[in-house]
């Protein structure tokens, strides 16, 4: 079965996620007259710490310092961990306070551990790529790192997967996954997306924290055969399309 990852050890979703998926029912006005509930809280907190089944949330496989909210109706939420906006509070009644203000809160949350990212990682059958949203703010660093962190980081610093390999979970591999006929390789007939990147600096150094940050060693980048980066620099060509299976 193929699939695909991203090079991090933190995923990016809303923060009630953190929280079991029955909070949620009924709609955002149920959702908050639950949050307010002592009770309901109380009992949400005892499944969210002993219950395994996927449809509990992530509460019992993060930690407060490792839930950082990068999205809240509250600009003095942003950037904070969920350990630092609770202080000597409780970090569940802090969560479900952040929540309950805006349902629709973000977080970086780190969930994923070291040794089974770089396993799945070899696996020929795991592609590199990601979801992200627009780069802008304090987002994951996916959305302006992910193919540089992983050639920088697990493919010249820690040699996980060798150089060709890892080109082709980035190119041909994502392509057949998705059905995106005359991309993904170079040769006559294929579409000329081309990324040019150095192998001693590419790289990205955006955190959790500050992720803006723009990669380093990619000097060119072609889309559709448009010169889209120029000496490391925007063009200003937006040759970017919507791609369908075929």
């Amino acid at each position: 079965m193929r699939g695909a990852q991203y090079p991090y050890l933190a995923g990016g979703t809303f923060l009630n996620a953190l929280l079991p998926a029955e909070a949620r029912e009924g709609g955002i006005a149920e959702f908050r007259r639950r949050l307010r509930d002592p009770g309901e809280v109380s009992r949400l907190r005892a499944r969210a710490e002993t219950a395994t089944d996927e449809t509990a949330g992530l509460w019992s496989q993060s930690v407060p310092d490792g839930v950082l909210v990068n999205r809240h109706a509250d600009p003095k939420a942003q950037g904070k961990t969920l350990a630092a906006i609770a202080g000597a509070l409780d970090p569940w009644d802090t969560l479900v306070s952040l929540v309950e203000a805006d349902p629709n809160a973000m977080m970086v949350v780190q969930i994923m551990d070291e040794d089974d990212v770089r396993t799945i990682m070899q696996d020929p059958l795991i592609s590199i790529g990601s979801d992200n949203g627009m780069p802008i703010g304090l987002d994951h660093p996916r959305t302006w790192g992910c193919f540089p962190r992983f050639l920088g980081h697990y493919v010249r610093e820690l040699g996980v997967v060798p150089l060709p390999e890892a080109i082709r979970k980035m190119t041909s591999s994502t392509a057949m996954q998705f059905g995106l006929t005359g991309r993904g390789w170079l040769g006559p007939g294929a579409v000329a997306d081309i990324a040019v990147f150095d192998p001693v600096t590419v790289g990205h150094a955006g955190t959790y924290e500050q992720p803006d940050l723009l990669p380093t060693g990619i000097p060119f980048v072609v889309l559709g055969g448009t010169v889209v980066v120029d000496g490391g620099s925007f063009s200003g060509e937006r040759a970017g399309r919507v791609l369908r299976a075929g």
